[in-house]
């Protein structure tokens, strides 16, 4: 048998050199739709339960959170309904979004109990504005607190979750959309804290510059971080 020579081994190494930088943009491209994908996925069984527990609670959603300082509380009134102790996180210790929190950005750094409650925030506003209240304690919105609505009289185009560095997330109003401090020609949110640093108000866009939402009729929509900044999506 006729061994190779040097030139013919060398042309065989390009070639295959060649054929990896075709193929490895494809693979990587397909891996991101897939981690995509199985995050929507996630999204979507929070959107079976969510309704579950509204049914055995007068149509109301649980609170985002409870207390001055929160990990985030939603996740113990949904976690039975899963089959899953109260301590169990949704997003963390169980369904976590395939891309690692905070990657999209790496100045971001999760901080102390906030960052560690999964992968997921839902839409929460303190003075009871959106579909997400705030209880001072297990007892409920009183002490001037705000009950979560109903899920039957939440607007069409208001979220119930999305993809998040934090348990809930924000109005864009709460932090104006002011200055491009990570450097990607897109303004955000920065403030740099004991309480953070936070961009995007939570919501985090880790797959392709896009995050997963969750609507009330349980429909999952891919939001690029452009139109969220742009104001393209009414969402609040």
């Amino acid at each position: 048998m006729t061994a190779f020579t040097l030139i013919e081994l060398l042309v065989v190494i390009s070639i295959i050199a060649i054929l990896m930088a075709l193929l490895l943009p494809a693979l990587r491209s397909g891996r991101d739709s897939a981690r995509a994908i199985m995050c929507s996925s996630n999204l979507r069984q929070l959107g079976v339960v969510l309704p579950m527990y509204t049914n055995d609670h007068d149509n109301l959603l649980p609170p985002a959170i409870m207390g001055t300082l929160s990990p985030g509380d939603w996740h113990k009134f949904i976690a039975h309904y899963l089959d899953k102790d109260k301590y169990d996180r949704f997003g963390l210790d169980y369904l976590p979004c395939p891309v690692e929190v905070g990657s999209y950005n790496s100045q971001f750094v999760t901080w102390g109990s906030w960052g560690s409650v999964g992968s997921y925030g839902v839409n929460y506003a303190g003075n009871g504005t959106k579909p997400f209240g705030y209880w001072p304690t297990e007892n409920g919105p009183e002490n001037n607190g705000h009950g979560s609505k109903r899920i039957t009289e939440i607007a069409a185009q208001e979220f119930l979750a999305a993809d998040a560095t934090l348990p809930y997330i924000e109005s864009p109003a709460w932090l104006p959309f002011q200055s491009d401090f990570d450097g990607d020609n897109n303004l955000d949110t920065y403030r740099t804290s004991n309480y953070g640093p936070w961009l995007y108000n939570q919501m985090e866009p880790r797959h392709a510059k896009a995050a997963n939402f969750l609507f009330v009729d349980g429909a999952i929509q891919r939001i690029p971080l452009e139109d969220w900044l742009n104001g393209e999506n009414i969402l609040w």
